[in-house]
């Protein structure tokens, strides 16, 4: 098991987001089923559409949206470290299709 970590919308936020906007939860994954990969996050990216988009589309209590630059940790198929449009996480289980919007990056 792998505990993770991600980040919650706390209040819908005016202006400059404070910390308080926030809550960091750490949650235990369960071990990824077949057909599923075990995601760990390199690098998150803070956007400027997430302000509107948390505003209309997000309750509070709900995971932050974003994108990041994820390695594979674990699956059942070879695959290369990807970026994917992700919920922030530092640790996500997902699909091993990987049907968001992945773009393959070569491993150098």
């Amino acid at each position: 098991m792998v505990q993770a970590k991600a980040w919650i919308l706390a209040r819908h936020f005016d202006g400059f987001p404070k910390d308080s906007d926030f809550q960091l939860k750490e949650e235990e994954l369960p071990e990824p089923k077949d057909g599923e990969v075990l995601l760990e996050a390199v690098f998150l990216s803070v956007d400027p559409h997430m302000r509107p988009f948390s505003r209309v589309r997000m309750k509070e209590g709900d995971v932050m949206i974003g994108t990041q630059v994820a390695n594979v940790i674990q699956s059942s198929k070879s695959l290369r470290p990807i970026v994917i449009t992700a919920f922030v996480n530092q640790y996500e289980v997902t699909d091993e299709m990987l049907n968001t919007n992945e773009t393959s990056i070569n491993s150098k």
